[in-house]
């Protein structure tokens, strides 16, 4: 009887393992290197360069960072559109849809300013995720920005 107990509890706990790591196989690490170009000024700047979590799932691109200042960042890349999820001090949510105007909103202690913004171009293969998007306020363009994800699968690359 404590034998079969034993290996019931030892079965259970292989089972266990299996079911979280096929949860934790979902995403896999990889190296992401972040640029955003001010497309007016031509200022760029790299936002992240480390390791990053990466998932394929149903045609969908997921990609999960820290940034500096434990700043977390979610990225969703479907087929014909991307959002961004920021949350640190502030919290960000923004979704950007080719040649639509589409409203963002930025929340913080202070309450929720909505962003108004225009994507230009938006592509995605298979690990690179490229944006072009203007910031608009009262109908005219104040800021204008490209974002490319760029993901290496090996991570000591």
């Amino acid at each position: 009887m404590m034998f079969r107990k034993f290996v019931e509890k030892t079965l259970a706990g292989y089972i266990n393992s299996v079911i979280m790591l096929m949860i934790v196989v979902k995403y896999m690490k990889v190296k992401l290197i972040l640029k955003r170009t001010h497309l007016y000024l031509d200022e760029k700047l790299i936002l992240h360069n480390g390791e990053a979590f990466l998932k394929k799932e149903d045609n969908i691109m997921y990609i999960e960072y820290v940034e500096e200042d434990d700043v977390k960042v979610e990225v969703k890349a479907s087929e014909d559109e991307l959002s961004i999820l920021r949350n640190g001090e502030h919290r960000s949510e923004l979704v950007f849809i080719p040649n639509k105007k589409t409203i963002g909103k930025i929340i913080s202690e202070y309450g929720v300013l909505p962003l108004e913004i225009y994507t230009r171009k938006y592509i995605r293969n298979h690990n690179v995720v490229a944006l072009e998007y203007d910031i608009i306020h009262d109908d005219d363009v104040v800021d204008s920005f490209r974002m490319i994800w760029n993901m290496k699968e090996d991570i000591r690359a």
